[in-house]
């Protein structure tokens, strides 16, 4: 038998006669002890996945490109069908040309390689595309043109033919690498994204630039609208802005991401919603997409009111328990705790911490889509065990519930050296510590005071 990589583990399917093999090469192995042959079941790339694409009107295959290779994978059976390998170079970005005959790919050796989608067999390199590496690529919908963006912040077009590939046009405007190009329908307009914290906007007729767009962060990717009249952007801000392309003016923000930059983005064929990727939420499993290395990939509705997530807003009021759902909602929109409690970082001191779960697991199930009214249900039962003036269903005040909370939160997880979470005697002041339980620097060695704003709302309120 024989198998890629070394063997790593083995090991028994229970009662069965047969055995599976992994290997340090991510791959996994089936074999009957009867026959001894290796069936391959499983496999991914050894390294970060660097770009993922869809051919043009096709769902069961995608492509994707990493550390040594690019691979192309059979979705409904969720397997790899073809591997092609470049040994010793990374593959930054993958494109599959529009009539799907050809992949172009962008390589940090500074060559831009084309291989068959079908055999894997190389078609065209060209050298020396960009001194520091190719960092973008894309191609135009007749096939005729390659379009590729460099770490030397260079934009070149390429005239690609059946057997030449020639250097159209160098376009200097980015001091930065360029991170991510997007040509609209037509193949007279498209956009770069750089990591020097401009977005171009070229014409592809006369090669000059019609818009930049220039903000405080480092762009990662970016997007065409549907309508193509609008931009979409992202990057290390954590921010998805809308951006008119005519003048380059910003819409409408929302914040993206709790801590991460957000480095992959598209939208659907209808404009109605769009996905990100991000190295901060579990996903749901209803949203339909994945993203690598542990990251999730949030769905947002983009329609009447953009930036708006797709997520429940509101919680089931059990009894009068707005006072409780008040504050809950605070805490899920407080980034750092939220990030800190939905992924579990914390430890809990002791076997129990109940209510510091149940508030975890309220928290998570707001951001994942999955929240249901059971689950505010149960936080309010674990509340009323573990306080008796929170019992029944009477209207409580916000704020001594807040501070109940966060004081019974500091019970549950302070330990270690210190105390992770601290509040006073008069539930005034507070601090957070390095320790075991909170070791994320958001919420590390920081004061803070506790400080009441009263609001009073009126209604139908006559002014003599």
């Amino acid at each position: 038998m024989r198998v890629e990589g070394a063997v790593t583990s083995l090991t028994c399917r229970g009662q069965d006669d047969q055995f599976f093999i992994g290997t340090n090469k991510c791959q996994m192995y089936r074999s009957a002890y009867a026959t001894f042959q290796e069936e391959l079941v499983a496999v991914c790339h050894t390294e970060a996945v660097n770009d993922i694409v869809f051919p043009e009107g096709h769902s069961d295959l995608f492509v994707t490109c990493s550390t040594n290779d690019i691979r192309v994978w059979y979705t409904p059976e969720r397997l790899e069908r073809l591997r092609v390998t470049v040994p010793n170079v990374t593959c930054h970005a993958v494109e599959v040309t529009r009539d799907g005959m050809v992949i172009i790919s962008a390589w940090n050796d500074g060559k831009i390689r084309a291989f068959v989608p079908a055999t894997g067999e190389p078609m065209y390199e060209i050298n020396n595309a960009h001194n520091l590496g190719v960092t973008a690529i894309a191609a135009t919908s007749d096939c005729k043109q390659i379009i590729s963006g460099g770490g030397d912040g260079q934009v070149r077009i390429w005239n690609i033919g059946e057997k030449t590939q020639k250097l159209r046009e160098v376009l200097k405007e980015h001091r930065g690498a360029v991170s991510c190009i997007k040509i609209n329908k037509n193949d007279k307009e498209g956009v770069t994204a750089s990591l020097d914290g401009t977005c171009v906007i070229w014409d592809l007729v006369r090669y000059v630039r019609k818009q930049m767009i220039l903000d405080n962060t480092l762009f990662k990717c970016v997007c065409y609208h549907p309508g193509e009249y609008q931009i979409i952007t992202s990057g290390t801000d954590r921010k998805i802005v809308y951006w008119e392309v005519l003048d380059g003016s910003a819409i409408r923000e929302v914040q993206g991401s709790l801590s991460s930059s957000i480095n992959g983005m598209d939208i659907t064929s209808d404009g109605a919603s769009f996905v990100t990727d991000s190295m901060l939420w579990a996903l749901s499993a209803r949203a339909g997409f994945t993203s690598s290395a542990a990251a999730l990939a949030v769905v947002w509705k983009a329609g009447a009111n953009p930036g708006m997530w797709d997520r429940h807003n509101g919680l089931r009021n059990h009894g009068n328990t707005c006072f409780m759902n008040a504050v809950v909602q605070c805490l899920s929109n407080t980034a750092p705790l939220a990030e800190f409690l939905a992924l579990g970082r914390y430890r809990a001191r002791g076997a129990r911490a109940e209510v510091t779960h149940r508030l975890a697991a309220l928290v998570r199930a707001l951001w994942t889509r999955d929240y249901t009214p059971q689950l505010s249900a149960e936080f309010k039962n674990i509340v009323s065990e573990h306080s008796a003036q929170f019992r029944g269903n009477a209207q409580h005040d916000a704020l001594e519930f807040l501070l109940w909370l966060l004081d019974r939160m500091h019970e549950d997880l302070g330990g270690g050296g210190g105390q992770a979470l601290s509040l006073d005697a008069n539930l005034l002041w507070g601090h957070t510590e390095r320790c075991e339980t909170f070791d994320n620097p958001p919420l590390c060695q920081e004061n803070f005071k506790v400080q009441l704003l009263e609001v009073w709302g009126f209604q139908n309120a006559q002014v003599p």
